[in-house]
């Protein structure tokens, strides 16, 4: 029997390295074509399994929808594949022969009938998270296509908020119940799952805070616009705008999409310091730096 493998991996800019996960499947059907996902993925938030960087892999019981279409980009099937599970061609139910037949993927899976044009609001608590994987279509030929390796990408946006003490008029300790908001934020983002891309934020604007001296912001690409961070340790507390923030010596304009922003904010009894920011498995967006004075 003729087995297709699928090799499915994701890749934060900047990140190339590869590791395979194996896996094992019953031969259960002698007269057909059969094909098995694998995946590793590199650079988000669970199910699956992922570490502070967001690198991980899906692991048996995780599911993924498949998109196939054809060359012109019309959707031909969706398909819901459960790792450690056997799949079959035939299974997938697509027409005898699709010219230029591709497929793309995402997770968490979804049902829509508008794959060009899907909903995701981040502030929804049923789903398992607020981020969003996609990996853009690849071409695959039924029951010939032997292995095929799915780009998994960030379609969402990161923004990580750091306090640092200065241990001196101020302790790290004392930062533990610090309060960052973010605010005036769109939480619905439009993709487009057959590309593999965020195209717009939309919604009522919100706000979430957190409380500590470090803070994760999962939100739609979205243009700053509006969008203000409020730092509230103990009595004191200051709020500015993204649009202040300087980055590379230029105005920050947009949160793009697979992109982290992470803040550094060093305090002291008088002052807010924002020293920079640092990327692991997401894109680097660069770097901000200014001083706020309270």
């Amino acid at each position: 029997m003729k087995k297709i493998y699928w090799g499915a991996l994701c890749l934060g800019a900047g990140l190339w390295s590869l590791t395979a996960c194996s896996g094992s499947e019953d031969e259960i059907r002698q007269d057909t074509a059969a094909f098995r996902v694998e995946s590793i993925i590199q650079g988000m938030a669970r199910s699956p399994q992922l570490d502070a960087t967001g690198a991980g892999s899906f692991v048996q019981g995780d599911v993924n929808t498949l998109f196939f279409q054809n060359a012109q980009g019309g959707l031909e099937q969706t398909y819901r594949y459960t790792y450690g599970a056997t799949h079959y061609w035939q299974d997938l139910g697509l027409r005898p022969s699709v010219e230029g037949l591709k497929v793309s993927a995402c997770y968490p899976p979804v049902e829509t009938q508008t794959p060009h044009s899907y909903a995701w609001d981040v502030t929804n608590s049923q789903h398992p998270t607020p981020d969003f994987l996609a990996a853009p279509a690849t071409a695959v030929e039924q029951n010939v296509t032997q292995q095929v390796n799915l780009k998994f990408k960030h379609l969402m946006h990161r923004l990580v908020v750091k306090l640092e003490a200065d241990e001196s008029t101020v302790t790290q300790d004392g930062l533990r119940q610090a309060t960052l908001t973010l605010s005036q934020w769109m939480p619905v983002a439009t993709l487009h799952l057959l590309k593999a891309e965020a195209q717009g934020a939309t919604g009522t604007p919100v706000q979430q805070a957190v409380t500590g001296d470090q803070g994760t912001f999962i939100l739609p690409p979205q243009p700053v616009g509006q969008i203000q961070l409020k730092v509230q340790v103990d009595q004191r507390q200051h709020t500015f705008r993204l649009s202040d923030m300087q980055v590379g010596g230029h105005p920050v304009r947009q949160l793009e999409s697979g992109q982290s922003l992470t803040l550094t904010i060093r305090v002291s009894k008088g002052s807010f310091v924002i020293t920079g920011q640092q990327i692991e498995g997401w894109g680097n967006q660069g770097e901000a730096d200014g001083e706020i004075i309270l």
